[in-house]
């Protein structure tokens, strides 16, 4: 039985706020283009990667740490944010990389 942390997540999805922002930022990181905060819970809950509250608190974190910006166009890394998902993003399982990045 799934609680409220879990529920919504698939067998092998991500429940550390740590695993979330790494993914987070490996998705921003080749994208040179702002993208909508909602596109980036959309594609990390409408799959079963994340739950949304985590999702919500890892995209808060990041952007208090200075990560990213936002404006009307969406979530722009900075560079602090790019060096970041450069060193951690390598660390999510390849396939929920490759289908985050795909989404």
């Amino acid at each position: 039985m799934q609680d409220t942390f879990s529920a919504g997540v698939r067998l092998g999805g991500l429940y550390t706020l740590t695993e979330i922002k790494s993914l987070i930022g490996y998705m921003l990181y080749p994208v040179d283009e702002p993208i909508p905060r909602q596109m980036v819970l959309d594609i990390l809950t409408g799959n079963g990667t994340a739950n949304y509250f985590d999702c919500c608190a890892a995209l808060d974190e990041l952007e208090r740490a200075g990560n990213f910006t936002e404006d009307e166009n969406g979530l722009t890394l900075t560079d602090i944010g790019r060096q970041v998902a450069k060193e951690l993003g390598e660390r999510v399982r390849y396939g929920l990389r490759s289908e985050a990045v795909r989404a």
